[in-house]
């Protein structure tokens, strides 16, 4: 039996570090073997309103908000929604 998983998280501006428009923290389910790819789609189907001019390829993925305060470093950025260290 496959059962989703849910991943949490909270669209920011870039800019200010605020939530995006007003949005607060939400989850998407993704099936196993998800990848960060699955998860932008999901969430910028989630937020299609908010997110209506943007594509789900711009969204940019960190790990935390701790990654995103110190978002300099590519390493930060999460390629694979599973790994969660």
């Amino acid at each position: 039996m496959m059962t989703s998983t849910k991943f949490w998280f909270l669209l920011l501006d870039s800019a200010t570090g605020q939530p995006y428009k007003g949005t607060t923290a939400d989850f998407v389910s993704l099936p196993p073997g998800a990848d960060v790819a699955d998860f932008r789609d999901a969430v910028l189907s989630k937020n299609s309103n908010k997110l209506a001019s943007v594509d789900a390829s711009d969204l940019l993925v960190y790990r935390n908000k701790a990654a995103f305060d110190k978002r300099n470093s590519s390493a930060d950025f999460v390629d694979d929604v599973r790994n969660t260290e």
